[in-house]
C-alpha cells in the first residue's frame, strides 16, 4: 500500500482558501480524539492561531493599498505557510497510514489513483502483406 502524503496545494491556494485551511487545521489537529492528547505537532495551536491572526490583519491593512502593506501580508501569508508545512509533515509521519486519521487533521490527501482513461478498443483498417 502506498504511503499516504499530505497535500500541500494550500501554498498556492488564494488568501481566503489558506486561511480555511488553517481554521481547519487548528479545528481538526488540536483536540481530535483521533491524535494524542495532547497532539505534539511541532507548531503549537496558539503559535498557529496566533499567525492566522497576524495574516488577517494583514491582510485587512492591504485593502487600504499600498505596496508596503502588500509586501507585509505577503511576508505573512509565507509565515503561516511554513507553520503548515511544519505540521503537515507532522500528520504525514504520524497518520499511521490512515486516511481518516490524515483527513480529520484538516489537511488533505495528495490522491494516489494513477489510474488513466482506459485506451479505445484498437480497430484493423488494413493488413498489408509482405513478399512471402
Amino acid at each position: 500500500m502506498p504511503q499516504l502524503r499530505v497535500l500541500l496545494g494550500f501554498a498556492n491556494a488564494p488568501d481566503h482558501s489558506l486561511e480555511e485551511t488553517t481554521e481547519a487545521v487548528i479545528a481538526g489537529l488540536y483536540g481530535n480524539p483521533e491524535w494524542p492528547d495532547p497532539p505534539t505537532p511541532p507548531v503549537s495551536k496558539v503559535q498557529l492561531q496566533g499567525a492566522l491572526a497576524d495574516f488577517r490583519a494583514a491582510i485587512a491593512a492591504q485593502a487600504q493599498g499600498g505596496t508596503a502593506a502588500t509586501a507585509h501580508k505577503n511576508n505573512m501569508r509565507e509565515v503561516l505557510i511554513a507553520l503548515l508545512r511544519k505540521n503537515a509533515g507532522y500528520v504525514q509521519e504520524h497518520c499511521d497510514n490512515n486516511l481518516a486519521k490524515l483527513l480529520s487533521s484538516g489537511f488533505e490527501a495528495v490522491s494516489n489513483n494513477r489510474a488513466q482513461n482506459p485506451l479505445e478498443a484498437p480497430t484493423i483498417k488494413d493488413i498489408r502483406n509482405g513478399n512471402s
